[in-house]
Formats: structure tokens, C-alpha cells, sequence
């Protein structure tokens, strides 16, 4: 009975990292990752039933099987140590039919599994260092961001600190950067160009009084003050993560 439980709890083992094996790939396919499903879920999947899946058919193989005399029953730990240490070689009796098929299919085994294993611990970090430097992931390892419901955009200052910024904000404040450019320079030329009596002649129909710059100065005020909300919305951001750290 001890034996019988053993092998039992074998096998329920072995089911169970299966059905672990499969729910990795499911969530590959829900991530739409091709590698973990291609080169991570099935060299694994394959692995398991070369090595452990094969013991488990071993197992149920020698229940069916009826022997007068158990102390000649072979051994399944010792077949299943055999196959690594001699490759395949059968020297005691076998289990599953003749000698010469049970080392076929073990030899099988054992290439299909070792086949396996460069493809799931190589192909991910080559692709990785292939990669490198083409796409940039966003940092999520700083003031916990992971935390924030919302996908955040590390942008880099000039005085060496980082903001996050929301991707959905990141067209606006470009849009309002430049015309907050293009009020500047209107100001500035208006200021400087226009009063100069020798480019009066170059300007014919632009008024040079003061009620247009201030217009444009009013202007730019309120695209400063849009520039200056969204800021402190970023900075709101920032202390919310760190008040949840």
C-alpha cells in the first residue's frame, strides 16, 4: 500500500505541474507574448512528458501488467536511472515491450528533451540582447509606480530629476509648448522688428501699437497657466504614489 501511494502521488504531482504548465500558456496567449508561448510553454510542456510524463505511463503500464512473482518485477527508479546514466540502454528486464523497442523510445526521449532545453533557456535572453536599445520600456522601479492605475511616461529634466507624465497628456503639452514658442517670438519681434523705422516698409498691414502685444501677452499667459495645471497634476500624481508607498 505504501508503494501504491507513492506512485499515486506521483502521478498526481506530475498532473499537477501540467496543469501549471498550461495555464502559463494560456496567459501568454492572453498577453500576446509569442515567445513564452513558442519557446518557454511547449519545450516545457514536452520536457514534462519526456521525462516525468513517461515515468507516470510507467507507473500505470506495470499496474496492468500481472507477475506471479513480484521480486523479478522490474524497476521503474531504476529503469528511469538507467535511461540517463546509460542513454536509452535496457540492460534489466523492461517494462514496456521487448528490449530493443524500449530503448528506441527511450533514446526518442531523451533527444526530443535535450533538444528542448536550449530552446527554453536561450532564445528569450538572445532575443532580449538582440533587442536592447531598440525599445525603451517605461521605468517601474522608481516612487512605485507600479501602483498607478494609469500607464505613466518616464521624461527626463534638465536638472537631472524625472517626472512622470501621462501619455495622454504628453500631445497637449507639445502642442502648447510650441504656440507658447510661436506667441514668444511674435512678441519679441513685434517688440524689436516692428518699432525700427527701415522695416516699417517690410510689415504693411501688421499693427505695431501696444493693444497687440498685449493680446498675445494675455495669450500666452493662459497657455503658461494650461502648462502650469498640468504640471501640478503631475505632481499630485507623484505624491498620491508616494502617500501609498
Amino acid at each position: 500500500m505504501n508503494s501504491m501511494k507513492m506512485k499515486i502521488a506521483v502521478i498526481f504531482g506530475v498532473a499537477q505541474m501540467l496543469l501549471g504548465i498550461f495555464l502559463k500558456s494560456l496567459n501568454a496567449v492572453y498577453n500576446n507574448d509569442f515567445l513564452e508561448y513558442l519557446f518557454e510553454f511547449w519545450p516545457q510542456f514536452i520536457l514534462m512528458w519526456c521525462w516525468f510524463g513517461y515515468m507516470s505511463l510507467l507507473i500505470i503500464y506495470k499496474w496492468l501488467i500481472f507477475y506471479t512473482d513480484t521480486s523479478i518485477a522490474p524497476s521503474i527508479i531504476a529503469s528511469m536511472i538507467d535511461m540517463f546514466l546509460k542513454f536509452g540502454a535496457v540492460e534489466k528486464e523492461p517494462i514496456l515491450s521487448d528490449r530493443s523497442t524500449s530503448e528506441s523510445i527511450q533514446v526518442a526521449l531523451l533527444i526530443v528533451s535535450f533538444l528542448c532545453i536550449p530552446l527554453m533557456l536561450l532564445v528569450r535572453p538572445i532575443h532580449s540582447m538582440m533587442t536592447q536599445g531598440k525599445h525603451e520600456l517605461p521605468d517601474t522601479s522608481l516612487h512605485g509606480v507600479e501602483t498607478i492605475a494609469h500607464t505613466n511616461t518616464l521624461k527626463g529634466r534638465k536638472d537631472g530629476f524625472h517626472q512622470f507624465v501621462d501619455e495622454e497628456d504628453l500631445a497637449d503639452r507639445d502642442d502648447i509648448d510650441k504656440e507658447i514658442n510661436r506667441e514668444e517670438q511674435k512678441i519679441q519681434y513685434n517688440k524689436f522688428v516692428l518699432p525700427n523705422p527701415e522695416n516699417k516698409s517690410k510689415t504693411l498691414g501688421q499693427d505695431t501699437e501696444g493693444d497687440g502685444n498685449d493680446e498675445l501677452e494675455e495669450s500666452m499667459i493662459r497657455r503658461r497657466k494650461t502648462a502650469k495645471q498640468l504640471e501640478d497634476k503631475d505632481s499630485h500624481d507623484l505624491s498620491m504614489v508616494q502617500l501609498r508607498k
